[in-house]
């Protein structure tokens, strides 16, 4: 009777042994989650960072646009004009 207590004495410490590893590597699992998450949230904010600038340049390209075109018609228009008063001059 005694045997067989003391090998179930040293399942039970055998078994200790496993569950404090156990423990002890979920931990580290745990750890090495936390840091993958907190580098993954680092990267999320730059890249609505990223994408914040982005949208203001978007923005700010189509406000500059319309100006753009605008003083490019007016340069084509001049271009005309200044056909137009080179003809009215060579035909004096």
């Amino acid at each position: 009777m005694e045997a067989i207590l003391k090998q179930i004495l040293e399942k039970l410490n055998s078994m200790d042994e496993d569950i404090k590893e156990l423990k002890n590597t979920q931990k580290k699992v745990a750890d090495g989650q936390e840091a993958l998450t907190a580098g993954m949230n680092k990267q999320f904010e730059e890249i609505k960072n990223d994408l914040r600038i982005l949208k203001e340049q978007t923005v700010r390209a189509s406000e500059l646009q319309s100006p753009v075109a605008d003083v490019q018609k007016q340069v084509d228009d001049l271009a005309t004009d200044v056909r137009l008063i080179k003809r009215a001059i060579t035909n004096q």
